[in-house]
């Protein structure tokens, strides 16, 4: 008879409690994260080892962290964002990856966090059902637009790939229902990020897959491309896509009140004298007149930075996320069962995504976001027990 390691079983189950107050709305969320990270430092230090190590990673977060509450000395205006931020983009993910985790519980994360999506996922729904999924009407009180969308866009990937990842052909068929309701959901946010993002994205993913399985046929592919072009040219799908009508010509573009947005912050950073104006500055600067009105940052991650933090932070950010995707790159590579394997591409995926979409939207500040791609990178670099040593 099989011994039942406890251990396991308490972990496993921790693990699917975080994932779970992850996804549910609300800011206790980082107060279960800090506890099962604490749980898992304490066991490292019990063992006397660590299962991923990466100088690069730590280096270069540390110093952009170092000049990170450097800012917000400028800016004081919540105690608590700090540590939700540290620990939403780096300390949960070099948490996480210290874990051990056994072949038979790993292989059903990933489908957990696509049930468990449901929980943010309809209450979008809900919200846009109660305005007759008027085209005219964003999802709003889920969560911010600009936020939300990012969510339900993390959750589409993550329920894609159980499709690929599964075997049992009940579960992937209740993936596929999950991937379909969450993507009619982001089409509520009518976000234009996610409207361009996703589907390109999504796209890349399934060629991937083709090619990979030798299963890669042109004449598909185009009857494919065909059958998207027809879809996104019936009224009823248009009518939910007019704004990108903005994006269409550069005269447009120039009008955006984002661009307008970004050239007036490298005008408030000369102005400066070239100086950090502190953590989140436009939060609580925020005029009630002008480009700036009600805009809480500058909608971009880099320009966010270096205007806010300064320049040695915005270079260790930016290393730090070319090490982030060289690390994951490098675990692509290594030997790894199919499931892993499959979360470490979505880890990439995910890694394009949210930097994409942080050339028009500070997602730096999108806490919960972070903290879901931060599951997956630690996902990604844990150590996966086989069951034959078990």
């Amino acid at each position: 008879m099989k011994k039942i390691n406890k251990r396991d079983i308490i972990m496993n189950f921790l693990l699917i409690i975080v994932i779970f107050f992850a996804i549910r709305k609300g800011t206790d969320r980082f107060m279960v994260v800090f506890l099962f990270s604490s749980i898992i430092i304490l066991e490292c230090i019990y063992k006397r080892k660590v299962n991923f190590f990466d100088k690069r990673l730590i280096i270069s977060y540390s110093i952009y962290g170092i000049f990170l509450i450097i800012s917000y000395m400028k800016n004081p205006f919540d105690t608590d964002a700090i540590p939700r931020m540290l620990i939403s983009s780096f300390l949960f993910f070099i948490c996480l990856s210290q874990l051990e985790i056994n072949e038979k519980f790993y292989k059903k994360i990933l489908f957990i966090m696509s049930v468990l999506s449901l929980i943010s996922s309809y209450r979008g729904f809900r919200e846009w059902k109660e305005y007759d999924f008027s085209s005219s009407y964003r999802i709003m009180k889920a969560g911010w637009a600009t936020i939300y969308n990012i969510e339900i866009g993390v959750y589409i990937f993550i329920s894609l790939f159980c499709i690929f990842s599964l075997k049992n052909i009940y579960l992937k068929i209740l993936s596929g229902m999950i991937f379909l309701f969450s993507c009619f959901v982001v089409i509520g946010t009518h976000s234009r990020t996610t409207f361009l993002l996703i589907p390109f994205l999504v796209l890349i993913t399934f060629i991937s897959f083709l090619v990979k399985n030798k299963k890669l046929n042109y004449k598909g592919l185009i009857f494919f491309f065909i059958i998207l072009y027809l879809f996104c040219n019936i009224s009823q799908v248009k009518q939910h896509t007019q704004r990108l009508s903005t994006l269409t010509s550069i005269e447009k573009i120039k009008e955006e009140a984002r661009i307008k947005i970004l050239i007036q912050g490298i005008e408030d950073f000369k102005n400066n004298n070239y100086k950090p104006l502190g953590y989140y500055h436009y939060y609580n600067h925020f005029t009630k007149e002008g480009i700036m009105k009600g805009m809480p940052h500058l909608h971009n991650n880099i320009l966010e930075i270096l205007v806010t933090q300064g320049k040695i932070a915005v270079i260790s950010y930016i290393l730090f996320q070319l090490f982030l995707f060289s690390a994951l790159l490098k675990r692509s590579k290594e030997s790894l069962i199919v499931e892993q394997k499959y979360i470490v591409y979505l880890a990439k995926i995910l890694f394009v995504f949210i930097n994409l979409a942080g050339i028009v939207d500070s997602n730096i500040y999108f806490f919960k976001v972070n903290l879901l791609v931060s599951i997956i990178y630690g996902l990604s670099f844990c150590k996966v027990i086989p069951e034959k040593l078990k």
